[in-house]
């Protein structure tokens, strides 16, 4: 198989933090952060593009009442874009890199979403290098046997997470592994089946030209999960969306993509999908952990319904394609298959809680009839014993309600036994 030349790479790295409230209001804002104002900057632009419920749930500064903090940036000025970094592979040449913007959006449950874009240099711009660089930025968080494996802890929690949270190893349980979004542009025209091939292996981090390897993928599976998650409306570039990344591959789209839809814009629909992932995720945990405590439980379906009305979009957009991305990344990431799950849970919840309380009605109505017989007893007492003045050393009335109450209690018990 031919090698691809490549024109250019752009990498982001997307990941999860949770953030402090205290820490985002005003003036509590690091100061090496700055408004990414993406909305208010390109107001008309997405206006005419996309609807106002995914606007106005996605950029929170076009609500005229914000209750959480605006999207930040890392200014442009900090140490961190002038250094030239570098990944060590072991028994490879090492792989330089500079990160070139840091971008945080915030969200609803003090959940926010970080987005790494790192650039490349050229002579890493090969399919060997980029695989590999991606493969071991990524994995550093979790998989210490790289000897770089605290470079993206470092990053990450010296300008991210230490800036919003007081735990500066929060964001490490909803991270085991970063996702990635990889758009590469190619310099030559290849064939769909080609171009299926390297989406593949771009999206998985594996060699692409690995051929012999044992562990190569079996030709029907790889393009099952191509056919199910790729996105090709155009014969120019096609996408593909997998469970911890997305990947395009275009021919010599650079000149006639000026704004870069892919790296600017089309990206904030994955953050979108993700934050969504991300939120279900925690729900469904916070649902198995609280199943027991009505309070707690009735308080995370609120949220969760609130979420569902403020973020569950059928279309975002009035265009076909932010429409088709945005639908093929819910598929991919399970976004309904987890809805669902939540959904059974609580149903689950409410029949539990209809239960208890139905138990809750039938021991009071029981009480009730108890009373009920032992005041009818009582009447029915002392019409017998005007029948029978005579008999005074007989109490008939306490007997009956004696007897009577005896029997109720009875009654009482053998129904509750029944019930455990």
């Amino acid at each position: 198989m031919k090698e691809v030349r490549i024109n250019t790479v752009a990498f982001s790295f997307i990941g999860l933090f949770p953030y402090e409230e205290e820490k985002v209001r005003g003036h509590r804002i690091s100061p090496d952060y700055e408004p990414l104002n993406i909305y208010a900057e390109n107001k008309n632009y997405f206006d005419q593009k996309y609807y106002s419920n995914w606007i106005q749930s996605f950029f929170r500064d076009a609500l005229r009442q914000n209750k959480t903090p605006t999207n930040l940036k890392l200014k442009a000025s900090s140490a961190l874009f002038q250094k030239e970094l570098k990944i060590e592979v072991e028994g490879q040449n090492d792989i330089t890199f500079k990160i070139r913007e840091i971008d945080l959006f915030f969200f609803e449950a003090s959940l926010g979403i970080f987005v790494i874009k790192v650039d490349l240099p050229k002579v890493h711009s090969n399919w060997k290098d980029l695989v590999r660089f991606g493969a071991y930025f990524r994995k550093s968080t979790i998989n210490e046997k790289y000897q770089n494996h605290n470079l993206s802890i470092e990053i990450i929690e010296e300008y991210i997470s230490s800036r919003f949270h007081s735990e500066r190893t929060a964001w490490r349980q909803y991270n085991p592994l970063l996702k990635s979004a990889i758009f590469i542009d190619v310099a030559e025209d290849i064939d769909n089946a080609l171009m299926s091939h390297l989406l593949y292996h771009v999206g998985t981090f594996s060699l692409p030209f690995d051929e012999g390897n044992i562990f190569s993928p079996d030709p029907q599976y790889q393009q099952k999960i191509v056919d199910e998650n790729a996105i090709s409306p155009f014969l120019n570039w096609k996408a593909l969306c997998l469970y911890d990344s997305v990947s395009r591959i275009a021919v010599n789209l650079n000149d006639k993509d000026a704004h870069k839809l892919w790296e600017n814009e089309y990206i904030l629909i994955y953050v979108y999908v993700l934050y969504t992932r991300y939120f279900l995720h925690y729900t469904n945990n916070q649902l198995t952990q609280i199943f027991q405590n009505s309070k707690l439980v009735e308080d995370q379906r609120n949220k969760f319904y609130n979420f569902k009305n403020q973020f569950n979009h059928a279309k975002i957009s009035y265009k076909f394609l932010p429409n088709i991305i945005y639908e093929k990344l819910r598929s991919s990431l399970d976004i309904k298959v987890e809805l669902d799950i939540i959904e059974e849970k609580l149903t689950r919840v409410n029949v539990l809680r209809q239960e208890k309380y139905q138990s809750r009605v039938n021991s009071i109505l029981f009480l009730l009839t108890v009373l009920t017989l032992i005041s009818v007893a009582y009447d029915g007492g002392e019409m017998l014993e005007h029948c029978f003045e005579g008999l005074e050393s007989l109490d008939i009335s306490m007997f009956i309600i004696t007897f009577c109450s005896l029997i109720m209690i009875l009654l009482f018990y053998t129904n509750i036994f029944k019930r455990k």
